[in-house]
């Protein structure tokens, strides 16, 4: 695998940046709700307090990956448009890529791991993407930058890069305009292209407002990045979340996170 990394310059992931590209795909991305959590267990062990839910299950495609993958996919020129897009995935991010392709009328080629849930490899071909499986995710990967160096086609990675965090920024920003004197968000982490773009989204409005992210034991390179102050990649993944299993950390979005979490 040899997944090329942007690099993080804070004076890009600016406040009006996120709201340009926000406003750009406010056309196409559905402002999910956030809704009180109505809970007497919650209630019970935080009774000073308002619990809220950011329901991206409502998104396109079920998932905040409609976010960044539309995000990257509107930045491809036109002239490398009818090369298409590829992508690797689990599955949430393929759905996404597929569907983004699809919006502007691209073709998309989508790398699945063999583990991978039939409904969602479904899903991803339900949108017009030609499937391939690979062994694991690191395999998976590094099949789409084959496919993209010999192919031309533009590369959506899951979860690393500028217009992937913009786009997950949105999530941030519609959390945060909703409710300017939020306290805390947590955030679930896989590869950390959410975290980063909440994190980003909702700092640059309300920087007293703290962040935390959680991720699966068995999976928590991101937190072992951080520890070594570098990218770190895992020996192994032992999660039941497979979602946010990537065995990896990248550049980029180790940075951003390091910025605003």
């Amino acid at each position: 695998m040899n997944t090329k990394s942007e690099v993080f310059d804070p004076a890009n992931l600016s406040l009006d940046a996120v709201r340009t590209q926000h406003r750009e795909l406010a056309g196409s991305i559905i402002r999910t709700p956030l809704t009180l959590l109505a809970s007497p267990a919650v209630a019970k062990r935080l009774a000073s307090n308002q619990v809220y839910l950011k329901l991206e299950c409502y998104q396109h495609t079920g998932t905040f990956k409609a976010r960044g993958a539309l995000s990257v996919a509107h930045a491809i020129p036109e002239r490398d448009r009818i090369k298409g897009i590829t992508a690797a995935s689990a599955g949430n991010h393929a759905i996404a890529a597929a569907w983004a392709a699809r919006q502007l009328g691209m073709s998309a080629k989508v790398v699945m791991q063999t583990t991978a849930n039939p409904f969602r490899v479904a899903m991803a071909q339900g949108e017009g993407a030609e499937i391939i499986m690979k062994e694991g995710g690191i395999a998976a990967i590094g099949e789409a930058e084959r496919l993209s160096r010999d192919e031309g086609c533009t590369f959506i990675h899951p979860f690393e890069g500028f217009n992937t965090t913009l786009g997950a920024a949105g999530v941030g920003l519609e959390i945060i305009d909703t409710l300017p004197d939020l306290e805390a968000v947590v955030v679930s982490v896989g590869g950390g292209g959410l975290i980063s773009g909440v994190a980003a989204g909702i700092k640059l409005v309300n920087p007293n407002c703290k962040i935390y992210g959680v991720e699966p034991e068995g999976a928590d390179s991101v937190s072992k990045s951080l520890a070594a102050g570098k990218p770190v990649t895992l020996d192994k993944v032992d999660t039941i979340a497979d979602s946010l299993g990537p065995p990896f950390s990248l550049p980029f979005g180790l940075s951003v996170i390091r910025q605003f979490v």
